[in-house]
């Protein structure tokens, strides 16, 4: 009985020891793929078959876990886009150099600094003209900074370099502020660098009206409106701002009218500094920084009467003003009636022209509309007063809210040319004006077919 008991206690001891290596050689098979080759080990699946006991390691993290069961305080939160960006294109090569400075100056004392705006600055400068700040008459960018002492006509705010310029801290760029590929780049510039919730594009320089804007000196050039118009077909901006001469005449805002903008500007002409930047930038900052904050900071604070529209109405204006055209120019059949309108248009009305000779006169629309409502003649009356009822529901401004449109060159004071620049005459056989409002324009733009209102005024023969 002994020694059955011992072999019987062998046998047991020997049946545990296979059902031991049984379970081994299936645990190793169950570690390996359809290829023999051994697979990863996942926590989990190793608990389900041995008891679960405890571990001085810890288990390898689950890289797929949902991101719900981290924490909000473990979730890294994406940045904050900074509400607005404004770009101010400065062409400054020209007589108003000394007046962009004083507007530079003017904007560092008026900012306010934080991460939700920022001022962006194309400077383009002039050889001639002002001497301060160094006398570098090339071009620079400047991301504008406050300064603490105020305006105090020195520059504090940071040189930036930008590859789609070619401007580096390093050296100096001359660059001509007139061509449309300068602005482009610029543009592309401050949308990578200063990307924002909101854009607004500031003109800064001299306007003239249909013949374009950002006069540059030393190259003696001017921006055609229509190439301005295609920059801003590429990259849109929430809100324009035209510091410039003649920036709402008709023929400007007219290259808008396919845009989805706000169009802010003057529609006369104003000898240096058009907005206050310093109360302006420092009363924006204070307020909720909304559209509707742009627009009432810009009609407080300029020292001349500035002008805001919506560009959707612009092709409605632009149409009551081509019938009036029409209804003008049937209307003058007599020599009487030639000389009774000439002298009302450059006599009566009020009307935009240079200290300097020659240059373009421009009639206040509003202006004009206004007169043009007592004529005697039904179509005229009826037709000027349509333009004016648009007009002052479309156009807002502190004061007088008009625009203003083309009427004759001048070469003296008082003193009207006796012919137009063959660049403002509508023909069907040459559309490559760079004015898209001449190329379209039937009865006001003079025609070469006498049947607009200037070719009525101007050109027509009577008796």
């Amino acid at each position: 009985m002994g020694r059955f008991a011992w072999v019987k206690g062998n046998e047991r001891g020997l049946m545990k020891r296979i059902s031991l290596f049984t379970v081994f050689v299936i645990f190793l098979f169950s570690c390996q793929n359809g290829n023999g080759v051994p697979v990863k080990l996942q926590t989990k699946s190793v608990s389900d078959i041995t008891p679960e006991t405890e571990s001085s390691e810890d288990p390898e993290p689950d890289l797929e876990q949902n991101t719900e069961n981290i924490s909000d305080s473990e979730q890294e939160e994406p940045k904050k886009m900074r509400e607005w960006t404004f770009m101010i294109y400065m062409a400054c090569d020209n007589s108003l150099e000394s007046y962009g400075l004083q507007d530079l100056n003017e904007m560092e004392a008026g900012i306010i600094n934080d991460d939700q705006l920022s001022v962006i600055a194309f400077v383009d400068r002039h050889p001639g003209f002002d001497r301060t700040n160094g006398d570098w008459d090339s071009a620079r960018v400047y991301e504008i900074r406050n300064d603490s002492n105020g305006n105090d006509k020195t520059l504090v705010s940071e040189r930036k370099a930008s590859s789609e310029l070619d401007i580096y801290l390093q050296s100096e760029t001359e660059l001509d502020s007139s061509k449309s590929g300068t602005l482009k780049n610029f543009i592309e510039y401050c949308r990578r660098e200063y990307e924002a919730e909101n854009y607004a594009l500031f003109l800064w320089g001299i306007g003239s009206g249909w013949k374009g804007n950002c006069y540059d000196g030393t190259s003696n050039s001017i921006m055609p409106i229509s190439e301005l118009g295609d920059i801003l077909k590429l990259y849109t901006p929430n809100f324009l701002v035209l510091d410039t001469d003649l920036g709402m005449s008709f023929e400007t805002i007219y290259e808008f009218k396919d845009l989805s903008m706000t169009v802010a500007g003057f529609s006369g002409i104003n000898q240096g500094s058009c907005i206050n930047y310093e109360t302006f930038l420092k009363r924006f900052c204070e307020s909720d920084r909304s559209s509707a904050a742009l627009t009432n900071t810009l009609l407080d604070y300029s020292d001349s009467n500035i002008c805001v529209m919506e560009t959707a109405a612009i092709k409605i204006l632009s149409d009551k003003l081509e019938t009036l055209g029409k209804s003008l120019s049937e209307y003058i059949d007599t020599k009487e009636r030639q000389k009774y309108v000439m002298n009302d248009f450059l006599t009566n009305m009020i009307l935009y022209k240079s200290s300097s000779y020659p240059c373009d006169g421009y009639i206040d629309a509003l202006d004009m509309a206004y007169y043009l409502q007592y004529y005697e003649d039904t179509d005229v009356s009826l037709s000027a007063g349509e333009l004016y009822d648009s007009i002052s529901e479309a156009v807002v401004g502190k004061g007088s809210a008009s625009l203003s449109i083309h009427i004759i060159p001048f070469i003296s004071v008082n003193v009207p040319d006796q012919m137009h620049s063959e660049n403002y005459v509508s023909n069907e056989k040459k559309k490559d004006r760079k004015c898209s409002f001449v190329n379209d324009s039937l009865y006001w733009c003079p025609t070469e077919k006498d049947q607009s209102f200037l070719d009525a005024l101007f050109y027509r023969v009577l008796n």
